[in-house]
Order: C-alpha cells, then structure tokens, then sequence
C-alpha cells in the first residue's frame, strides 16, 4: 500500500524535532562560548561558582580553536544529516506506521514505530525533543512515513520532519 502526498520537508522542523540534530546545533556553539568566556575571563566555572578553576592564555586560546573546529565539524554533520532526511522525505517510499512506543526523559525521547513493506514488517526506533507536536503523538496512531529506499528499516515519521503548516495535511492519511 503506498500513501500518495505532497509535502515540503524543513530544516528548522528537522533540527526541533530530531534530538541528534539538535544536539548538533547547540552543542559546538556551547563548547566555543565556554572557550571564550575562558579566554576573556581567565577561569572556567567549577561547582564553587565564586572561585572556579584558573586557566592560562595558551589553554584558552587552544580550547576556542578546538572548539571552533568542533562546531564546523558538527554543523557539517548538522547538514548532511538535514540533507539525509530531506532526501528520504522526499524520495522515500510511503506507507503508514503505527505507533507502537513514545517515552521522554526531560526534554529528550524516543518514537518507536511499526510498519510493513514489500511483505515484511519492520519496527523503527527515532530519536526526539519534547515539543507540542511530539507530546501530541500517542500509542496506537496510525502517522505517514517515509521508508528509505536504499534500505527498508530506516524510516521518518513525516509529521516530524515537515513545515509547520503542513502537520495537519500528514497527520492520519487515507490509503490510496
């Protein structure tokens, strides 16, 4: 059964809704602020906020430039990974999955789903922030995927990964 539809993926639906790929915003510009902090003040907090740990200049500088590589490399990982699902998202193979686990601890969780494809049945396991649209999901709802044509249990949730005005138009979708 293939699921006929239209939809735009979006990088800032990817990065909010994906928890690696948000990690890998925010994780290179957080390293590099602690450089420069250290760098411009000399110190890097320690659990004793008033004291902290002393640094040299030579240590600061080296941990901006590794934290500057660090940030081009995740955000390099940031686009291909953007670039990955957009691709699976639109050249991907549909059909519905159902929602078979959701759990979150804090701000990070998990969707586990199930789906069959070409006769077999695959269970697919997606990292996920804690939003509106995410805390909406419930076992047992039936969402639109896209299956990754080059390997068959790899799977995106749709909803997930397009633009906002279109979580509707995906959210339960007839079978043509």
């Amino acid at each position: 059964m293939e699921l006929k539809m239209d939809v735009q993926p979006s990088a800032r639906a990817i990065i909010k809704n994906d928890s690696v790929a948000f990690l890998m915003l925010i994780g290179g510009p957080i390293f590099l602020a602690i450089g420069i902090f250290a760098l411009v003040f000399g110190f890097l907090p320690d659990s004793d906020v008033l004291i902290g740990q002393q640094v040299n200049d030579t240590f600061a500088v080296s941990l901006c430039i590794l934290a500057g590589i660090l940030t081009v490399v995740l955000f390099v990982l940031l686009a291909r990974r953007v670039s990955y699902f957009k691709t699976i998202l639109l050249s991907g193979h549909r059909a519905v999955a159902t929602i078979r686990e959701i759990d979150f601890i804090k701000d990070r969780g998990w969707v586990v789903f199930e789906y069959e494809y070409q006769g077999h049945s695959y269970q697919t396991r997606a990292t996920i922030m804690k939003n509106d649209l995410t805390r909406n999901i419930s076992m047992g709802d039936e969402l639109a995927i896209a299956i990754n044509p080059d390997n068959p249990s790899q799977a995106l949730l749709v909803i997930l990964y397009c633009s906002q005005n279109q979580e509707n138009k995906v959210r339960r979708l007839p079978i043509t």
